[in-house]
């Protein structure tokens, strides 16, 4: 069994994606809500850590207006763009993994964001429900490589999976963030390293 495991290469890693930053833009569509309900003007830019609110100044009343505005605002995550370049970097990346499972964290209380980001994932990346994981615990789903734009996730899914390959996305929002490991926002880059993190492990399985 294990110099089968050891020919067939392609498909004996298991990918697991971020959604937003990776694939979604859900930065700009937040933004984008927000500016247009409460006539602000945020830019991307002003994004510069992972908690939103703490980057623009939120009192407790704005974060609860926002999180109002989410909950409330059906088919947002619907109508959310794909980030540049994620279509056919996935693509590529699934010729070479071919196994390949969403891992998203859902916002709390929204009613239909799980039924929405599965439709958004199979319209835009012809990604199945059955290869879509819902959870803020991402340290639980083992696979050989997880790509994420939030390292506190990485650190925790590392901590649990130290032989798997722990890829930071870089974003903003997470550039001033001490992280210690893979880091790229390139599609080409990203597939070199699960390339050699398949031959490590193929090379680890045939000894």
């Amino acid at each position: 069994m294990a110099m089968r495991r050891c020919e067939y290469g392609a498909g004996a890693m298991r990918i697991l994606l971020d959604c937003d930053g990776v694939l979604a833009d859900f930065v700009g569509g937040l933004l984008e809500l927000i500016n247009r309900e409460c006539g602000t003007s945020y830019r991307r830019d002003d994004i510069t850590e992972f908690d939103i609110g703490k980057s623009l100044g939120w009192s407790d009343a704005m974060r609860a207006k926002v999180d109002d505005l989410v909950r409330g605002e059906p088919g947002m995550i619907l109508g959310l763009a794909q980030e540049p370049g994620a279509r056919v970097g996935f693509g590529i990346l699934e010729q070479l993994a071919g196994d390949i499972y969403v891992v998203t964290s859902p916002w709390p209380g929204h009613q239909t964001w799980a039924y929405e980001r599965t439709q958004w994932l199979w319209r835009h990346f012809a990604i199945p429900s059955n290869h879509v994981v819902h959870t803020a615990a991402k340290h639980l789903v083992m696979g050989d490589v997880l790509v994420d734009d939030k390292t506190s996730t990485l650190e925790s899914w590392r901590r649990e999976f130290p032989s798997g390959l722990a890829v930071q996305w870089q974003t903003p929002h997470n550039m001033r963030d001490a992280w210690y490991g893979a880091s790229t926002r390139d599609w080409d880059e990203l597939v070199e390293m699960c390339r050699k993190h398949m031959a490590d492990m193929e090379r680890n399985l045939c000894r």
